[in-house]
């Protein structure tokens, strides 16, 4: 019984043109980073949340751990309640909820307040590549 159900569905899914593609791997950071500004655009919107939330954050931890010397308490406290609403839900529909748009407006806000504009551009998810740091 289970067998023909299963064989039913997969019959039923590729009749109806439902199939799906295997999840492509997951683009390291570096990879990304040597693409054009163009490219990198192309790729990001294309990605699955998971994909955007790991570049962003990426991006975000580098710059921060190649920042924190000069960072005050706000300014580290800011980045990392970014950190924290970095999460799939941020890129899909489900996760554009009244209290997370309050989180990332309230993010934005301090953000503005906080960070010098180049500062706020490196820190945005389509911002200029951070090179890995080596401690």
């Amino acid at each position: 019984m289970k067998t023909t159900l299963i064989v039913a569905v997969l019959y039923s899914s590729i009749a109806i043109g439902e199939q799906t593609a295997p999840a492509s791997a997951p683009m390291p950071y570096e990879t990304y980073c040597a693409k054009s500004q163009s490219e990198k655009n192309q790729i990001f919107k294309a990605s699955s949340p998971e994909q955007k939330v790991s570049l962003w954050r990426t991006q975000v931890e580098r710059w921060r751990d190649a920042n924190n010397a000069r960072l005050s308490a706000d300014q580290r406290t800011l980045v990392q309640d970014l950190l924290a609403i970095l999460g799939p839900a941020t890129f899909t529909p489900a996760g554009n909820t009244p209290e997370m748009k309050a989180k990332q407006q309230s993010v934005d806000a301090r953000s503005k307040a906080l960070f010098s504009s180049e500062d706020q551009r490196a820190l945005d998810e389509d911002g200029p590549c951070i090179p890995k740091t080596v401690k």
